[in-house]
């Protein structure tokens, strides 16, 4: 068993990366957290601390088994799950990531000061679609389709738009993704202005692999 992580009392804030899914957030997340020298959760991949799909204990094929896009109801579910981000979220030495639970980290993040310096990818919503269509997640969609016989695509854009409505409402630097694929100087820039008093690694990603997927999906894109 790895050993426990020790952050010292001055260790910079946490980081908590936003963003709908398929925004480049993982990447994006190693790298951001690297840079700034912030641990990450041993429990999970990637710091999604909200997708049961990403936990270490999950024995599933790890593709839609948990619950996502929760909002608020009767059930408490929201706020359960804003409570678990209470107990859980270190405001020091930590890197999170969300993009399964966009409604329950806007009213956790907007609720009350929290400490978390705050990152937010932004994607156009229709690559976003198209991405997650071809990759047959339709989770937004849940609970969405407000008449008999519409379309599944349509209900997937109507909760991919709420869900991008709740994220606006969290204070954040906000980064675009077609800026992340350009060069590694967009993400250089929010990270300074994330935490513009700590010492910040050099940003490098943007190899030749890294370049070729990029391409790929702007041609996709056209």
């Amino acid at each position: 068993m790895s050993a426990r992580p020790v952050v010292s009392r001055t260790a910079p804030p946490s980081l908590f990366v936003i963003s709908l899914p398929r925004s480049l957030s993982s990447h994006t997340y190693q790298v951001a957290r690297t840079a700034l020298g912030l641990a990450e959760p041993a429990w999970t991949s990637d710091g999604e601390v909200l997708n049961s799909d990403r936990f270490v204990l999950h024995g599933g094929p790890g593709h839609d088994e948990g619950k996502k896009y929760i909002r608020p109801g009767p059930d408490g579910a929201a706020g359960q799950l804003c409570d678990f981000l209470d107990q859980l979220v270190q405001p020091a030495g930590f890197a999170y990531k969300d993009v399964v639970q966009p409604f329950v980290v806007s009213r956790w993040l907007t609720a009350a000061p929290r400490g978390v310096a705050v990152l937010r990818i932004r994607r156009p919503l229709a690559d976003v679609a198209l991405s997650m269509l071809q990759r047959g997640w339709f989770y937004p969609a849940r609970g969405r389709q407000e008449r008999p016989g519409e379309p599944l695509e349509t209900a997937l854009l109507r909760g991919l738009m709420e869900a991008e409505a709740a994220l606006d409402a969290v204070p954040a630097v906000e980064v675009e993704y077609d800026a992340l694929v350009r060069d590694e100087a967009a993400l250089a820039d929010a990270l300074r202005r994330l935490a513009p008093d700590r010492p910040l690694a050099e940003v490098r990603y943007a190899d030749a692999g890294f370049r070729r997927i990029a391409g790929a999906r702007l041609a996709r894109r056209r």
